[in-house]
């Protein structure tokens, strides 16, 4: 398990007289009077405070190596919520406001109200069917087959349609912390074994990248078709690819696709 915990909330003790929130802008450690609370950022850390604590509360805030970027104090009395946002390595102290009343046995036993299902999206077009190979190659081939080839090479296969529905998962092979851009778009991998996706049909740039941005590991075009489901797997020590469909990963030339 990585220490960053992905989720929207973090919410520790049962009974809490006074809350600690703190928002961060990236993966961090908050410790609330001495105690830990790892984070991957962009979310709100809820610390609850328990009866007879309230009060003046120790915060720090450290890096994932352990190191101490900020260190204070703030003020939490009983059924307050004290706010605090570290951003851009600094903190800045924000409002202290009352509590949320508890829901009563009633409300919490209440059912949920009914709502109507949305409507349904139309189903995905039918997938085209994939470009059969050229006649004139076929042709090309049989003759080589029988020594009179013309040594005309292959034409390359025709790139999907885009507009179409799709799925691919990427599938971290070891685990370790890694950084993939998907058409520009960062996915930060922090200990995560995989991540599903939604994406259209079509061609789609992929670069994996180590956690600090500072090497490029592999660089390539997934090939997606309307319909797909695919797992692109992925490690520092070996190829991208993609299981049952080795023709979706196009890599560039040998030594420019890779470590």
């Amino acid at each position: 398990m990585s220490l960053v915990v992905l989720g929207a909330w973090w919410s520790v003790g049962a009974f809490a007289a006074a809350e600690v929130v703190v928002s961060t802008d990236r993966p961090c450690v908050v410790v609330v009077n001495f105690a830990p609370y790892p984070t991957s950022g962009g979310q709100d850390v809820v610390v609850h405070i328990p009866d007879g604590k309230e009060g003046e509360q120790n915060v720090r805030i450290r890096n994932l190596l352990g190191e101490q970027q900020w260190a204070g104090k703030v003020t939490a009395g009983p059924g307050e919520r004290a706010t605090l946002v570290w951003a851009r390595a600094g903190m800045t102290y924000g409002s202290v406001t009352a509590m949320a009343a508890p829901k009563s046995k009633a409300e919490v036993s209440r059912p949920p109200p009914v709502r109507p299902e949305p409507p349904r999206p139309p189903p995905a077009p039918l997938r085209p069917a994939r470009p059969s190979e050229d006649p004139l190659v076929a042709a090309v081939k049989a003759a080589s087959a029988e020594g009179g080839g013309g040594g005309v090479a292959p034409t390359p296969q025709e790139p999907p349609p885009t507009g179409y529905a799709a799925h691919v998962t990427l599938e971290n092979r070891t685990g370790s912390w890694a950084n993939v851009s998907l058409d520009g778009e960062l996915f930060e991998f922090r200990g995560e074994r995989e991540r599903p996706l939604e994406l259209g049909s079509g061609i789609h740039h992929v670069q994996v990248r180590e956690f600090r941005d500072q090497k490029v590991w592999w660089t390539g075009e997934l090939w997606v078709w309307p319909d797909d489901e695919l797992q692109l797997q992925f490690s520092q020590a070996a190829a991208p690819a993609v299981p049952g469909r080795p023709d979706a990963w196009h890599a560039p030339e040998p030594d420019q696709a890779g470590p």
